[in-house]
């Protein structure tokens, strides 16, 4: 299926693989089943708000520059969550847990992204798309399974060094 193993010491997929081999290669799982990243054209995206929900992905103009956004009024529903942990739920909050994905599950990302969060909204940049729906899955799968969310909420990881989302 793949031509390479994922680094189980790291849970590293290579860096060549795109979205879909590495959810898959990282035993990425929803609560029903194997995750799967949607396909979508690039051609014609301007802005998705429907297969990462309630994130949307959005491509600022013909820059060649990606967005990904999530907004307080889908924060509030995961409030209770943060709170427990003593961290903000907020947008710096769920850049915390953005970066704790990533550090966990996809390093490999980690310097192709940007983040400009602020109290409001979660929003992470790049220029690479492959790397930014692999974080959409990554944040989408952890907003949508409470479980996960609270163990990546009581990690700590590099982002901790900065107060990232901390209360």
């Amino acid at each position: 299926m793949h031509s390479r193993p994922v680094n189980q010491v790291t849970r590293a997929a290579p860096a060549d693989w795109d979205s879909t081999q590495a959810a898959t290669a990282l035993g990425l799982r929803t609560r029903l089943g194997p995750l799967s990243v949607p396909a979508a054209s690039v051609a014609t995206m301007d802005t998705d708000r429907t297969t990462y929900a309630p994130l949307a992905l959005i491509e600022y103009g013909d820059s060649g520059s990606y967005g990904l956004l999530l907004t307080d009024n889908a924060m509030v529903a995961l409030s209770d969550e943060f709170e427990a942990r003593g961290r903000w739920s907020n947008g710096y909050g769920w850049e915390f847990v953005a970066r704790s994905a990533v550090d966990a599950y996809a390093p490999e990302i980690a310097e192709r992204l940007s983040y400009d969060c602020e109290a409001g909204m979660f929003v992470a940049r790049s220029g690479d798309l492959e790397a930014l729906r692999l974080l959409a899955v990554l944040v989408s799968t952890t907003f949508h399974d409470r479980v996960r969310l609270g163990e990546l909420l009581g990690s700590r990881s590099p982002a901790e060094t900065k107060e990232v989302g901390s209360a």
